[in-house]
């Protein structure tokens, strides 16, 4: 469940969001607040993770959704307003999506659907692990691969942090013994097939995304120490083993990159 508060000071408007909550199985209201410093401390103290904010003073109340941002940055936040000029200044700071008023039900129901996207990203149930032996893991469990190809490709997706791979660089790298040609790139093709299969199997398909020019790694939907790694993440530094996608011989390149970042 998204737990989720309401600030509004119309109750018209805060009753209409609480009715488009009830037709969900995935939001739980859990508060309704004016736009004062007790619901910024209610949304501190408690397990909130998504707030609908009705922004009536433009300096006052994007003030107010910057301290909100600070203090919980992972919070998905909901901006509505009569005011459409509010939009640019609330998506500066961070908020993830704008309802102009008048609105309906149907409009906000639309509007959670999206954010119930948004929330699954958040919550990254795909953990990638590449310091030591490569493996994927969603909701704490391992997905298996028919194909050894094939997560291989996904371990050196991940290699390139986010980066595009070309069929001809991702089958470079995992056939390194083989010539590349039109023919042989099938090899390639097919366990880009298994690979996509196997993530969508498992839940875990929206961290493959596809470009004109080949496939990346979303890295916004996963939780990955080598990611954490390049961010600067102190604890994953410090617990770093020195090891690095101990299955493949090409990660020695960027492991002795992450060695003399150490």
């Amino acid at each position: 469940m998204i737990k989720t508060i309401i600030l509004d000071n119309e109750i018209p408007s805060a009753s209409l969001l609480e009715c488009a909550f009830n037709k969900t199985d995935f939001v739980e209201l859990v508060g309704k607040f004016n736009l004062n410093s007790n619901s910024l401390n209610f949304a501190k103290s408690n397990s909130v993770d998504m707030v609908f904010i009705n922004v009536e003073t433009k300096k006052k109340d994007v003030e107010f959704l910057k301290q909100l941002k600070e203090f919980l940055p992972n919070i998905i936040i909901v901006v509505i307003s009569k005011d459409c000029n509010v939009s640019k200044d609330a998506m500066k700071i961070g908020t993830d999506y704008f309802m102009p008023m008048p609105y309906s039900i149907d409009d906000a129901l639309m509007v959670l659907e999206k954010m119930k996207v948004l929330a699954t990203r958040l919550n990254k149930n795909v953990r990638i692990r590449t310091f030591g032996y490569f493996d994927v893991f969603v909701n704490g469990k391992p997905i298996h691969f028919s194909s050894s190809k094939a997560k291989e490709l996904l371990a050196y997706l991940v290699d390139r942090n986010g980066g595009i791979v070309t069929s001809r660089d991702g089958f470079s790298t995992i056939w390194e013994d083989k010539p590349y040609d039109h023919n042989i790139a099938g090899m390639y093709r097919r366990a880009l097939s298994v690979l996509k299969k196997t993530l969508k199997d498992a839940g875990a398909d929206e961290i493959l995304f596809a470009t004109p020019k080949g496939y990346a790694i979303n890295k916004s939907c996963v939780d990955c120490d080598y990611f954490k790694f390049l961010d600067g993440n102190k604890d994953v530094i410090a617990n770093w083993n020195g090891e690095y996608l101990t299955n493949y011989s090409w990660g020695e390149y960027t492991l002795s990159i992450l060695l003399d970042r150490q």
